[in-house]
């Protein structure tokens, strides 16, 4: 795989399993980019077009604050329905 790739992981009992793994990530790109400063979108351009990682010069970076993904359920059009997550 050449590109972008969203892949979504599972840990159980210190296993980690790709639940799925997908050729688009319409949705995180833009919030790892703001995040990190760095364009994953025009690097993942370059990479398909044939030019690699280590031609680009890309410099290794330290953080000092995350970005957090958050998942939205519309669950104002199923007002029958209890949001809270649960065992039941």
């Amino acid at each position: 795989m050449v590109g972008l790739l969203n892949v979504q992981y599972a840990i159980a009992q210190d296993t980690v399993y790709i639940l799925e793994a997908n050729p688009r990530a319409s949705r995180t790109v833009p919030l790892v980019s703001k995040v990190t400063g760095i364009q994953m979108a025009r690097i993942a351009t370059q990479m398909m077009l044939g030019k690699k990682l280590k031609e680009m010069n890309l410099k290794q970076k330290t953080y000092h604050h995350v970005g957090v993904k958050e998942a939205v359920f519309p669950f104002n059009m199923f007002p029958e329905v209890d949001p809270t997550l649960d065992r039941k």
